[in-house]
């Protein structure tokens, strides 16, 4: 039994183990463990589990137990098989001559789904990866399914029995299907799995009830009217179409100089439309347009089940691996089978292109590139001649391939042109060969944000009580996906802490991540530390005042509005991981809780200002926000 729960990495297998089982179980839920703890001797079953909260418990016992985590060999977790992970999980819509099937008025509708199909195909080769490991080196003469799971619960069951299956007959097993999904209901698992990423309320639109959305168009039609009838008055001849959002935006807006010759153009959908915003975007001569409504015409439609047609007719006569098949079983039941979404993918792509016809924009800057509702635009403006311009909300740091900014052997890179904020942000550039289309700007977040001149900096040598820990998120990018070791760590990081002399600890999770509150809360409590979990719209800075140091991911831009704002920050870079600690040079990095114990024992300092110009030019752009607009307005 372990003297602290939690304690022990779920990568690590114990000793003790035997070198064969007979019977080995997979599981993602207590239930499935009580099915067939009755019929088995503990100790004589190997379990794999998908859950760490169930292997906390199952380890308080005799049975012989391992996270699916465990299971995964070094070629999962290679840097270089993983760079290309956008690339393959694209390859369902290219024919043999790499001609993109699901294009549909020269934007490609499969794209959209990148980040979903990213996923996907990271969670089948996980699966599959491990549980070939699993039964290679215990080799068992049956195999059971109850469920396997890896973060956000997107693989059906057929393919989860599919891959466990040809697991089984490789190595002459049984496979004994008693696959059995929970569901959601049950909330046993952290992530919810309605946790997809597809195109979004911002692209067309909104779909709720009649009355209400007409309402909401009709007062946003009459707004861009307003405005628009203002930048005519004005004389502006070129606008810029900004979509980044929240505290990025304001800054721009409010830095903006309504005497310039350019115009900032915002879509009224996306926008707060309270009296007292819309009087300071008048002021400042924004522009506002709102996306058309359209209707998919016969023609359109045909398009659409044309591509359907096409997709499935290359598949009959294209081989490809193992987990291509299976990403295919994916993508014919989640997209090519949902013909109301590729409806709604394909009304955004005409509503996006009527408006860029109608407002045209001189320029459009986006922050998230592989946010559907984002892509259209980027697509779309390409096709037009517009340039687009890449404005960062976190830091770059992972090896992964990402096509619009780099191009690759199917496509042309499509953004025009990176504002980066510091240095740090140039290394991603160069090995990708693109640091000629790299303009540093700073990060226009922290304009109006008190830098210290009178909030007066914390050092490690004052009293210390409260200690603000930030989670790292599951995500495409990350270390393989693997939650299992965001909970072992969070624990762990909440006890080192503690021990450290913190009293008093919140932990924030990320605002945008979708998950069980309840689970997060138990996984808390196995700390044995009493800990406050805030998880709330709000951004970062109101919770910096309250705290003392701040533990979080480097991947975020926390790391930066906390130095900026005067609190030491110990940055994580959990291991394994695709991220490049060479991408951070100038940044002190912890791989573990371990890690980042001895510095806090060690008081190790933390150059404020040398962090601060390394990732966002704070030494040399006083204010990044009129240097964006600089960069406007020069090209």
């Amino acid at each position: 039994m372990l003297n602290e729960p939690g304690s022990v990495s779920p990568l690590i297998i114990p000793c003790g183990y035997l070198k064969a089982y007979e019977t080995i179980v997979f599981v993602s839920h207590k239930d499935h463990y009580i099915k067939f703890a009755e019929e088995t001797t503990p100790g004589s079953v190997l379990i794999v589990v998908s859950d760490w909260l169930l292997l906390q418990d199952l380890l308080k016992g005799d049975e012989h137990v391992v996270h699916l985590d465990a299971c995964l060999c070094e070629e999962v977790i290679n840097d270089a098989a993983r760079q290309d992970l956008l690339e393959q999980a694209n390859e369902w819509m290219y024919d043999g001559t790499g001609q993109d099937l699901t294009a549909f008025k020269g934007v490609s509708i499969g794209r959209l789904f990148n980040r979903e199909t990213s996923l996907a195909l990271l969670s089948i080769f996980q699966i599959a990866k491990a549980s070939k490991w699993v039964c290679e080196t215990y080799k068992p003469t049956s195999v059971v399914l109850y469920d396997i799971r890896t973060e956000f619960g997107l693989i059906p069951g057929q393919i989860k029995i599919d891959i466990l299956s040809s697991a089984a007959t490789d190595l002459n097993a049984r496979f004994i299907n008693r696959f059995d999904d929970p569901g959601q209901a049950s909330l046993a698992f952290p992530y919810t799995q309605d946790f997809t990423h597809r195109p979004h309320k911002f692209s067309t639109p909104g779909t709720g009830s009649w009355i209400r959305e007409n309402l909401r168009s009709i007062y946003a039609s009459g707004i861009a009217f307003l405005f628009r009838s203002n930048w005519i008055m004005n004389h502006r001849q070129e606008r810029i179409l900004l979509l980044p959002t929240g505290l990025m935006l304001e800054n721009l807006l409010a830095h903006f100089d309504p005497a310039s010759n350019i115009s900032p153009l915002l879509i009224a959908e996306r926008e707060k439309k309270n009296l007292g915003f819309l009087k300071k975007l008048w002021a400042k001569n924004v522009s506002l347009c709102t996306l058309p409504k359209v209707r998919l015409n016969a023609h359109n439609k045909n398009q659409l089940l044309g591509i359907v047609e096409a997709v499935k007719k290359n598949w009959a006569t294209l081989s490809v691996s193992a987990l291509q098949r299976y990403l295919r079983q994916y993508v014919q039941s989640k997209i090519l089978d949902d013909y109301e979404l590729l409806k709604h993918s394909a009304r955004a792509i005409c509503s996006i292109d009527k408006l860029l016809n109608t407002a045209k924009p001189k320029r459009i800057v986006v922050s998230d590139y592989m946010n559907p509702g984002t892509q259209e635009y980027i697509d779309l403006a390409y096709l037009k001649g517009i340039p687009v311009d890449y404005l960062p909300h976190g830091a770059r740091v992972s090896a992964v391939r990402h096509e619009p900014l780099t191009g690759s052997k199917r496509i042309p890179a499509k953004i025009s042109r990176s504002l980066i904020w510091g240095g740090q942000m140039s290394h991603y550039a160069e090995d990708y060969g693109i640091a000629d289309k790299v303009v540093r700007i700073g990060y226009p977040a922290l304009d109006n944000l008190d830098t210290g001149e009178t909030l007066k900096q914390k050092s490690l040598g004052e009293k210390k009580k409260n200690a603000l820990i930030l989670p790292y998120s599951s995500d495409t990018e990350g270390y393989v996906n693997m939650s299992s070791l965001i909970f072992w760590n969070l624990v762990e990081t909440v006890r080192v802490v503690h021990r450290q002399g913190y009293e008093n600890i919140h932990v924030k999770i990320h605002p945008g991540e979708k998950f069980n509150s309840s689970y997060y809360r138990k996984v808390l409590d196995l700390s044995g530390v009493d800990v406050k979990m805030i998880h709330q719209p709000s951004g970062l800075i109101p919770h910096l005042e309250w705290a003392d140091i701040v533990v979080g991911p480097i991947v975020s831009s926390s790391i930066v509005e906390t130095l900026a704002y005067g609190r030491p920050f110990y940055a994580m870079l959990l291991q394994p991981s695709v991220n490049r600690p060479g991408y951070l040079k100038q940044v002190p990095l912890y791989a573990n809780a371990g890690e980042l114990e001895q510095a806090l024992i060690d008081e190790t300092p933390i150059n404020r200002e040398e962090i601060l110009q390394y990732l966002a030019s704070r030494s040399d752009i006083k204010n990044a926000s009129q240097a964006f607009w600089k960069a406007m307005v020069r090209v």
